[in-house]
């Protein structure tokens, strides 16, 4: 196992805010060595420990305070500095938010389903309730993810998030042929911009 290779967020780490999005480089982020995975990512990042969520494609947001828990959820919140809150994801919206007046953090999961239940949304809501924070204060890193130009869907997917109050235009735009491609990293963007983060405290990797 090589070192881990992480990309960050220029202004997240300048405010020294320890996180990271894995690349393939040292082997993280294969299906059979999840436990390796958590270790080299403690030991690239200094954390005491981690928790991981058993993503359900939801927008549940849970409260952790200590290492070795895992989650049935979409989104884990955590005033403890030396605990490291690990996404998977592949094509899903990986976002990571930072509560600068208060000191706590969130990572959540968003793929499509999750997206539109407002997951964002709920992992704002959830880290207000929780710590106090002001969504002034806090900061988004959105990771590597499906961008509209490649995540064609079937009608299905489109109805869904135009039934859910949502503008088909906003939320698609056409592609090649007959299926249309969604954008949802503008919809959660969009999503955290209506729970009062601001938009240049949102950095799009």
């Amino acid at each position: 196992m090589g070192a881990v290779e992480l990309l960050v967020s220029d202004v997240l780490a300048s405010r020294g805010v320890r996180h990271g999005f894995t690349t393939r480089a040292g082997g993280v982020g294969a299906r059979d060595q999840g436990a390796q995975d958590h270790k080299s990512l403690r030991d690239a990042l200094g954390f005491e420990g981690v928790v991981s969520m058993r993503q359900v494609h939801g927008r549940l947001v849970r409260v952790a305070d200590d290492t070795g828990t895992s989650f049935d959820c979409d989104g884990v919140v955590t005033r403890n500095s030396d605990l490291g809150l690990v996404v998977h994801t592949a094509d899903c919206v990986p976002l990571l938010i930072w509560a600068s007046d208060v000191q706590a953090v969130a990572a959540v999961h968003a793929g499509w389903r999750g997206t539109l239940q407002d997951v964002a949304s709920a992992a704002v809501e959830r880290l207000v309730e929780e710590t106090g924070a002001s969504p002034s204060e806090l900061h988004v890193a959105i990771g590597p993810a499906i961008r509209a130009c490649c995540f064609e869907v079937g009608d299905e997917v489109v109805e869904a998030f135009v039934a859910s109050g949502r503008d088909k235009e906003a939320i698609s735009c056409p592609g090649p042929g007959s299926k249309r491609h969604v954008d949802l990293v503008s919809d959660n963007r969009r999503q955290l911009t209506t729970m009062g983060v601001t938009h240049d405290h949102i950095y799009d990797s």
